[in-house]
């Protein structure tokens, strides 16, 4: 896999077995405030999705206050925005159908999970 940062994000990229081009975020710059992932980005004219928030992508984030997820994620990783001191909200679409252990652990300011209400994994 590649890694690639665009807009404060890492992202690893990915041509999977059945040949669709994905993305993970892995990493984010620790100044980041407020943070909307991208359904998709483009890297050297190829186009790949964005699947999943990795395993502590976000953590120790002090300065992140918010986060909104786009519906092609499916999965949080563990421990993805642990220790995100300053995260008071989190925005989750339907389409999230897995959190990681341990995933807001330590997010002491976080006040409000916001689910779609056509999740129906997380209601």
């Amino acid at each position: 896999m590649n890694r690639i940062e665009i807009n404060k994000l890492t992202f690893e990229i990915d041509v999977d077995k059945d040949g669709c081009h994905t993305a993970f975020v892995v990493g984010c710059d620790t100044s980041a405030e407020e943070v909307t992932i991208p359904s998709s980005i483009t890297v050297d004219g190829i186009t790949y999705t964005v699947t999943s928030i990795g395993d502590s992508a976000f953590a120790w984030c002090d300065s992140l206050m918010q986060i909104i997820l786009p519906d092609s994620v499916t999965s949080i990783g563990k421990e993805a925005f642990e220790n995100c001191s300053s995260l008071k909200k989190i925005i989750l679409p339907d389409s999230v159908t897995s959190i990681g252990e341990k995933a807001f652990e330590g997010c002491k300011s976080l006040r409000e999970i916001q689910v779609s209400e056509n999740n129906s994994s997380y209601q």
